[in-house]
């Protein structure tokens, strides 16, 4: 079963401004996102951003948390 990816508004706005080519990358991970959102290479979120993960891009980041019971990935 898999997940719902929704967006924050500034994650569209800067999902947006991206290159094509980081946007492709982004979406690869959008892709794994959906089926398992917490297993590797994901990693834990620490300290203020406890309770939230990411996943590289590059140089850049998705920054995202999970609920679980809804089965919903918030960008």
């Amino acid at each position: 079963m898999s997940y719902r990816i929704q967006f924050s508004e500034a994650a569209e706005d800067d999902l947006e401004r991206l290159p094509s080519r980081m946007a492709r990358r982004v979406a690869r991970i959008l892709d794994l996102l959906e089926t398992n959102p917490t297993g590797p290479p994901v990693e834990a979120m620490r300290g203020n951003l406890r309770g939230l993960y990411r996943m590289r891009a590059g140089d850049h980041r998705v920054v995202y948390g999970v609920d679980l019971e809804t089965r919903v990935v918030t960008i």
